[in-house]
Order: C-alpha cells, then sequence, then structure tokens
C-alpha cells in the first residue's frame, strides 16, 4: 500500500470501531420493556414500604387493635414483616411499641429493590452497550 495515497481515499478501511452503534427496534424495545418493569418493581416495593411505615407508625402511637384500619393494615403487612420478627428486640413503653423488626424489613426490603432493578438494568440494558 502506498503511505502517500489520500486518507479520504481509502473507503476499505473499517471506522467501525469508533463509530457510535446506531440503537435498532429491537434494542428500543428492550429499553422501553426495561423502563416498564424497573416501574412495576418500584413500585411493588413502595407500596410493601409504606404498608410496613402504616404499621409501625401505628404501633408506635400504640393504636387500638381492633379498630378495622389498624386490623387491616396488621394483617396485610404480617407476611412481609414476619420474617423479621424476632431478628431484633421491641421496646415497650407503655400502649406505644417500638419494632425494631420493622425498621430492619423496610431497610432490607429496599435493598431488594435496589438489587433487584440493578438486576434488570444488567440484563437488559448492558447487552446493548456491548
Amino acid at each position: 500500500p502506498d503511505s502517500s495515497a489520500d486518507p479520504a481515499d481509502q473507503s476499505h478501511t473499517s471506522t467501525a470501531w469508533f463509530s457510535p452503534a446506531t440503537p435498532t427496534a429491537s434494542d428500543q424495545t428492550r429499553g422501553v420493556r426495561y423502563i416498564q418493569i424497573r416501574d412495576l418493581i418500584t413500585w411493588c416495593f413502595a407500596v410493601i414500604e409504606i404498608l410496613i411505615i402504616l404499621r409501625f407508625m401505628l404501633q408506635l402511637i400504640g393504636a387500638n387493635t381492633r379498630a378495622a384500619f389498624t386490623a387491616v393494615v396488621y394483617a396485610i403487612s404480617s407476611p412481609f414483616t414476619g420474617p423479621f420478627i424476632g431478628v431484633v428486640p421491641s421496646i415497650t413503653i407503655g400502649a406505644a411499641r417500638i419494632e425494631l423488626s420493622d425498621i430492619l424489613a423496610i431497610a432490607i426490603y429496599a435493598l431488594a429493590a435496589t438489587l433487584l432493578t440493578r438486576l434488570i438494568h444488567i440484563l437488559f440494558i448492558d447487552p446493548l452497550r456491548r
């Protein structure tokens, strides 16, 4: 090859290694699907955490457990807090109870939501960057 040849005339050389890839329709669909799944995960974990926060606040103020609202919140949130009961002690002051296991549950569910959305990001978005 002649090194004095015009560089603009070297159309046979590839420049794809530095050109940004144009997203395909499939890539865009994956991106939209990722956003939908991420939002679903975020909403589900937000509802769980709000229920646990309500439970914590009702216990903190010593709410009447026979009241319909309190009973519903306890019944719905129990499956989510059950695995954490007994891990850390609860503190009782009069009618009020501070359930440290509820705080632990909130932290664990927040961590799980973060890790799950990150995993979804890795599965859906990171392959598009390769």
